[in-house]
């Protein structure tokens, strides 16, 4: 084989191994760079969705920072409160009867759901009581409604006499919101605390002055009366003047009624009223002379 023809064959030889290797090195970093790129669009969708994690951990960050704030504006300087962790009309009724069953079980009232709102992150609800009470039991209620741990606040209070017979009993409207938001506590988790409680002071609706009451001179003066006899339905008295007199418990008298009949005691009492204020008069049978 001549030189020329051989060299030939080893120049194409050596050209096909170079034409080879650099098909086969290009496709190599063809198949290397798409790989880079698949990679990098994949850190990219995953940079990015760690972004939008931040951005959301974040908002609930400042949303939870902006709750703690309100709780911390809405907590009372000298104890802790609990928000429920939800609130509807049923349940603060019942929190409600609550409280008057164990602490004010003298007091009676209506209760409406009036208002919802929010406030800082912290819904509120707010109810409306209009009922009847004495003035003590209103004060006892109304102090476990702001002392127990759950954080009610009474926006109003009005009370009212409702007649100068009844003075110790009052009508009453109150106006109170419950807060709540889901970093509560249940109710069910609550446990009512005992206070004790003074004496409630004055009444204010007891009358320091009093004025004479009216009279008419067609009723008995139960003063010129002298009981002398008596059954279980009706009672026999006597005027200064000797004449007999017949009365029934509920009878009409001066200043008042004829109240009941204490057969054990055999004696007949009388509800009386002269200067706004009642009294109970108390009539022995008369003993007969011998």
């Amino acid at each position: 084989m001549a030189n020329t023809t051989r060299n030939t064959l080893i120049l194409l030889v050596l050209l096909l191994i170079v034409i080879i290797a650099n098909s086969f090195y290009t496709s190599s970093s063809k198949h290397k760079l798409q790989k880079y790129i698949d990679t990098n669009e994949m850190n990219l969708t995953k940079t990015k969705r760690l972004q939008n994690e931040i951005i959301n951990l974040q908002q609930e960050k400042s949303r939870l920072d902006s709750l703690k704030k309100a709780r911390e504006a809405l907590k009372p300087a000298k104890m802790d409160k609990l928000l429920l962790k939800e609130d509807r009309p049923e349940i603060t009724y019942n929190y409600l009867l609550d409280i008057a069953d164990n602490f004010a079980p003298g007091i009676s009232f209506n209760f409406t759901p009036a208002a919802k709102e929010t406030v800082a992150g912290v819904e509120s609800n707010t109810y409306e009581l209009v009922g009847t009470s004495s003035i003590e039991q209103l004060y006892k209620f109304v102090f476990h409604v702001e002392n127990q741990p759950l954080f009610y606040k009474i926006d109003d209070l009005s009370v009212n006499s409702l007649s100068p017979a009844k003075q110790d009993t009052i009508s009453f409207h109150l106006r109170l919101r419950s807060f709540y938001s889901d970093t509560g506590v249940p109710l069910s988790e609550i446990e009512l605390k005992r206070y004790h409680l003074e004496k409630y002071g004055k009444n204010p609706f007891y009358k320091k002055i009093h004025a004479p009451v009216a009279v008419s001179d067609n009723l008995l003066n139960i003063s010129k009366l002298k009981l002398i006899g008596l059954n279980l339905h009706e009672a026999f008295f006597e005027d200064s003047d000797g004449k007999v007199h017949i009365l029934q418990p509920g009878d009409k008298v001066q200043y008042g009624y004829f109240s009941y009949i204490n057969w054990p005691q055999q004696t007949a009492v009388f509800n009386i009223n002269k200067v706004g204020l009642n009294k109970n008069i108390v009539l022995k049978l008369a003993k007969e002379e011998k």
